[in-house]
């Protein structure tokens, strides 16, 4: 069991010779190994010790996704030292506010980054680091790096008010991770058939889902990491299909963007806060990443997502996928999905009370719910009779249900030409409020009539 996460680099050692990062750089691809990973980590480790930086003192990270930024990570994980990473898109006054939050030693970074700040605090750009840290690596883990330490600060990025840092320890990361690589393990025999596994990583590497794929996940397959310093959907998909790419990494919202471009008709009027319980007729696997696109940043942050538990159940077995690849990351899949998002289980036989429940202690927290009350995926894009379960819901929790319609579906899953067709619509409709003493017949009724009423409507 990985006792901490600073242990990943014996991993990069490990797979000293396979490619660990590529970065595509306008025309060039520049290529890192793990073991050139793991040496830059140990010499940024002992430019740490030389620099008289100790554990529990602050360094902060501010540039684009590089090997660079990596192994600068992983240096300061090694010694017990605080990251602070920082969004490179953020803005120069957030970052000094972050700055004056922490007081760093050191600030590690992209050199026209580094250069929007004042003088004050020794830097050291990216560019930089081969040819200024310590030429021997020192791999040795500070006493002070332990389960229950903390290793970075991370703050979402922001133009007003004070910044607000969350500190994570190592047990935060490992309470995800070792399950996962749990799983991982029993399958890696069938991942040399498609090794090495390449992810397009879109995400920064500040941002917790983009750590998780990008810094604690890869090593465990001896994965490929691609970075790209221009995503354009052209670009994106020439790099999918000439690096053969396993994985994407990206968020819902952007994803869809680059590759659906879908059009939104929303109501006229305010949504309310929330929370709300919303409902969404289901064609395809990528429907909830389709509703999430759809919501204002109020309603897509605080939202919890019912799947089906048998999906679920398949994805944790590693069963059940369309090809041996995607069992191979299936159990990776289940526990992203169940620890990064809010995503639970609702059982499409036995069991949905049980869920019902789980949706109403998400409501008390302030959460939305999205449920797809027809149960099942539609084939053709028909709206199928939706299941009396929801009635029931609705009527329990006694809080506005928004319609949503995802329209065009059915003919791009019969055509499969998806790529930014301009073809497919997601139509918002306005929240529906029944009697408090409904009947659930009738309140799955007119929730059906909502949702199918959207899907009639012309474009």
């Amino acid at each position: 069991m990985r006792p901490h996460l600073a242990n990943l680099v014996e991993d990069f050692r490990a797979h000293q010779q396979q490619t660990a990062v590529v970065l595509h750089r306008g025309v060039r691809s520049y290529r890192t190994t793990y073991g050139d990973l793991a040496e830059l980590a140990g010499r940024f480790a002992a430019d740490l010790d030389r620099r008289g930086i100790a554990a529990g003192e602050r360094v902060v990270l501010w540039g684009e996704n590089s090997a660079e930024w990596i192994a600068a990570f992983f240096g300061c994980l090694l010694r017990g030292v605080l990251a602070v990473p920082l969004d490179a898109a953020g803005s120069v006054s957030f970052a000094n506010r972050v700055i004056t939050e922490v007081t760093p030693k050191l600030i590690v970074g992209d050199t026209l980054l580094l250069a929007t700040l004042p003088a004050g605090i020794d830097r050291l750009a990216f560019a930089d680091m081969a040819a200024h840290l310590p030429a021997e690596p020192d791999f040795r883990v500070s006493e002070s790096v332990r389960e229950d330490a903390p290793f970075q600060i991370v703050f979402t990025s922001g133009t007003t008010a004070e910044p607000k840092g969350v500190v994570h320890t190592h047990r935060n990361v490992l309470a995800s991770l070792r399950p996962i690589e749990a799983e991982i393990a029993k399958y890696l025999r069938y991942e040399r058939v498609f090794h090495p596994l390449r992810f397009l990583h879109t995400l920064p590497l500040s941002h917790v889902f983009g750590q998780f794929m990008g810094l604690w996940l890869p090593a465990s397959l001896a994965a490929e990491l691609h970075f790209t310093d221009a995503l354009e959907p052209a670009r994106a998909v020439e790099l999918i299909r000439r690096e053969r790419t396993s994985v994407l990494v990206a968020v819902p919202r952007p994803l869809i963007w680059l590759l659906a471009a879908p059009r939104l008709r929303s109501p006229q009027r305010q949504l309310p806060t929330g929370p709300l319980l919303l409902i969404a007729n289901h064609v395809t696997a990528f429907d909830g990443a389709l509703v999430l696109y759809a919501l204002p940043p109020h309603l897509r942050r605080n939202l919890a997502i019912a799947m089906s538990g048998e999906m679920l159940s398949d994805l944790r077995r590693a069963r059940g996928q369309a090809t041996l690849l995607q069992n191979l990351l299936a159990p990776a899949a289940y526990y992203l999905l169940t620890a990064l998002f809010n995503v639970f289980p609702l059982p499409r036989v036995s069991g949905f009370r049980r869920s019902f429940t789980h949706a109403g202690e998400a409501m008390d927290r302030g959460l939305s719910v999205l449920i797809f009350p027809e149960g099942t995926r539609s084939r053709d894009g028909t709206l199928q009779p939706f299941r009396q379960g929801i009635g029931l819901l609705a009527a329990q929790s006694r809080v506005p249900v928004l319609p949503v319609a995802l329209m065009g579906l059915g003919e791009l899953r019969s055509s499969g030409k998806w790529f930014r067709s301009g073809r497919l619509k997601i139509r918002m409709g306005g929240p529906v409020f029944m009697p408090e003493h409904t009947r659930t017949a009738e309140w799955t009724s007119r929730l059906q009539s909502a949702v199918g009423g959207l899907l009639a409507k012309e474009p």
